[in-house]
């Protein structure tokens, strides 16, 4: 086969052709793609895309493709962006705890100390159990 022919004959596939038949039967009309039975053929055309109108839904096509693709991107940056913040979140909350552990631990042995000081050094021993005692309901609300 010759290529000229070989091109031609694809050309033919390639494009779908639909048929479209006006019938007319007792009165009545109807539009099918196949042929009308036990009525007459009014008329009948083939409907198939002009290149414009292929060239134009490849276009629109490929304009949705690449607005899905830019929508996805978009998509997984706030994804990233809100992963990045929840971890920072969590290590200011893990942080934060763990001052607040520490400081009521101050606390608490700064209590055991006043009980367990003195009588020279109970007065200085209270205020230190007092201040701590301030600093930990100051930076943790308790």
């Amino acid at each position: 086969m010759s290529t000229p022919l070989l091109v031609m004959l694809l050309l033919s596939f390639s494009t779908p052709a639909f048929a479209v038949y006006k019938c007319e039967a007792g009165g009545k009309t109807s539009y099918s793609d196949t042929p009308c039975a036990g009525g007459s053929v009014v008329a009948s055309a083939k409907l198939t895309p002009s290149a414009v109108e292929s060239a134009r839904a490849e276009q629109k096509l490929t304009q949705q493709k690449e607005e899905a693709r830019r929508l996805e991107r978009e998509r997984q940056g706030r994804e990233a962006a809100e992963e990045r913040q929840q971890r920072q979140e969590a290590r200011a909350r893990a942080a934060r705890q763990k001052k607040c552990a520490t400081l009521a631990l101050r606390t608490k042995w700064a209590e055991e100390d006043a009980a367990k000081a003195n009588p020279k050094a109970a007065p200085k021993a209270v205020r230190n159990a007092r201040r701590a005692a301030e600093k930990h309901q100051l930076e943790c609300g308790k």
